[in-house]
């Protein structure tokens, strides 16, 4: 049942600890609440490799961490034991410290779900049985229809907002990117040869879906094309891990394309996207943070549905080729051809028509 949206509520708390995309895909419903709600607290719970994407949001009163990859780390080892506890401890005693008027569970899983039950809230909310997984329905009062098969993530999150009787339309996020990010990001490009569209590239992934990506030497051949078609300015993205992979499509170019390193927080990689004409890569964080911004994608799909993580109203050209086992949630294939299956010409296009759709 929906709330009313005169109905006094002065704290909120959003779980999502993670994956970077699914962060990013809930800060619609972020401003959604922060609009209808203006003199409530929200707080978020994320985890640590994503409170830097939250940490100086303007509608964010603080960002609360579970310390999730550290706590693993010490209980693998039995004489770190103690340490792990009490680390743990002082994390439920921070989630408990404040009471809530709304706990919505934008994640719905048992990772999310053990901190709404832990977390005090008068009001539970989070998504039905086929929307959430591994019993997470179970830990919540109030349960909401996550929208038919392939609605997108964004307006899967914007219904646990409308669901409390409020206006949920989609308006661009804001990312807390600060200005000096974004003046050394726009220097950057301007120091890069060429008078073509600026390219951001990110060829890599999380390690976990390393099958989700497009060859190495498949992204060079297309690169070197389309620096000699279009003179264009293309930089590319390199994640952690992914040296040598960015080494490969420089190699397979034949030319030396800038590398925005892995050192780079995510929020200089998003001031970064933020000043390119258009991104091309696979489904990852950058690819996220580049159509949220605004910035035209072209974007290399395979197992995972682009209607439900793909560019989200943004121009683009979406590629990928069909297979009757799509779309799959496989952490490995042994030949994945919804991926391999997309042939550079292809991408080539792509990327001619999408410059030519929105250039100046």
């Amino acid at each position: 049942m929906a709330t009313n949206q005169q109905e006094p509520v002065s704290s909120i708390l959003l779980v999502r600890l993670s994956a970077v995309g699914d962060v990013l895909f809930g800060l619609p419903a972020l401003e959604a609440l922060a609009r209808a709600f203006p003199q409530a607290r929200i707080d978020w719970l994320a985890e640590e490799k994503t409170r830097g994407l939250l940490e100086g949001h303007p509608a964010l009163d603080r960002v609360l961490v579970f310390p999730r990859k550290t706590l693993a780390r010490e209980f693998r080892r039995p004489w770190t034991w103690p340490a792990a506890l009490a680390r743990l401890w002082r994390h439920v005693a921070g989630l408990r410290a404040r009471p809530y008027d709304l706990v919505l569970d934008l994640q719905g899983n048992m990772k999310s779900s053990l901190q709404v039950l832990l977390a005090r809230g008068k009001r539970k909310i989070g998504f039905r049985k086929g929307g959430s997984k591994e019993g997470a329905w179970l830990w919540v009062k109030e349960r909401v229809d996550p929208g038919p098969e392939g609605t997108h993530r964004i307006e899967k999150d914007l219904r646990l907002a409308a669901h409390l009787g409020i206006p949920a339309e989609f308006t661009r996020p804001a990312l807390p990117v600060p200005d000096e990010a974004r003046r050394e990001a726009r220097a950057f490009w301007e120091a890069l040869p060429g008078e073509g569209p600026r390219i951001a590239v990110h060829p890599g992934s999380s390690a976990y879906n390393a099958y989700k990506r497009w060859p190495p030497s498949r992204y060079g051949e297309t690169l070197a094309a389309l620096a000699g078609d279009l003179d264009a300015r293309i930089v590319l993205v390199e994640g952690r891990g992914e040296e040598d992979l960015v080494a490969r499509v420089r190699e397979r170019a034949g030319l030396s394309f800038p590398v925005f390193p892995q050192e780079k927080t995510l929020l200089q990689v998003a001031a970064l996207l933020g000043e390119a004409h258009l991104f091309l890569g696979g489904d990852s964080a950058p690819m996220h943070l580049a159509h949220l911004q605004g910035i035209p994608c072209v974007a290399l799909f395979g197992p995972k549905s682009p209607s439900v993580y793909g560019p989200y109203r943004v121009p683009s050209r979406i590629l990928r080729y069909p297979t009757p086992c799509h779309p799959c949630r496989l952490r490995s294939c042994p030949v994945p051809l919804c991926i391999l299956g997309v042939h550079p010409r292809q991408v080539i296009q792509a990327v001619l028509s999408l410059w030519e759709e929105i250039r100046p």
